[in-house]
């Protein structure tokens, strides 16, 4: 059995897909042997889209009634990403959207799951929170999907203590050097924006 990649290690994962010290928006970010190794990573990902697919199909049969999106956005993001929306107000009315959603990386087996609620007043968008860790309403939610990675992408999460860990010397979208952190890196630099 490999013994489990230490912090240095996730790091160094980072490095090999994004440049050390060059700003995202420099013009000559593109053109890096990091981004080019995304770029084949992504590739590679789209090539075989078959486990994807699958865990999309099944995740269809456990949520029957939710609105199922694959939000991938291959090239801009460094995963597969779906969304489960579970309630939305009628339009033109107040509520919380909750969203439930799964995100593989293609840089490495493993996968995040995060809750999205944007709340809206007569329509209008006034807030959203993200939730990193499962709230109690929804651990049974959570935990179907952490099952369903493991049985259909053979993926394990991302542990919380890594997932926050800054990776100072890189830029990811319109994250920053000095604030990118290995859920940027790994997953998306703007998990509040879905469909």
């Amino acid at each position: 059995m490999t013994p489990p990649l230490t912090a240095q290690d996730w790091l160094r994962l980072a490095r090999r897909y994004y440049p050390p010290g060059v700003a995202s928006h420099d013009p000559d970010y593109g053109d890096t042997t990091e981004i080019r190794s995304l770029q084949e990573a992504w590739r590679e990902a789209l090539a075989h889209p078959e486990p994807w697919s699958e865990f999309l199909q099944q995740l269809r049969g456990h949520f029957p009634t939710a609105q199922l999106m694959d939000a991938t956005v291959p090239y801009q993001d460094a995963c597969r990403r779906c969304c489960i929306h579970l309630g939305r107000a009628p339009v033109g009315a107040s509520g919380t959207l909750t969203t439930l959603v799964a995100c593989a990386s293609v840089l490495a087996p493993v996968h995040l799951v995060y809750v999205n609620e944007r709340s809206s007043r007569n329509g209008e968008a006034v807030g959203q929170v993200l939730h990193f860790e499962p709230p109690p309403a929804l651990s049974r939610e959570f935990t179907l999907l952490e099952e369903q990675f493991k049985r259909t992408l053979q993926t394990h999460p991302l542990p919380a203590n890594l997932a926050t860990l800054r990776v100072p010397d890189l830029s990811v979208g319109n994250v920053r050097l000095g604030h990118v952190t290995l859920r940027d890196a790994l997953f998306t630099s703007a998990p509040d924006i879905l469909p």
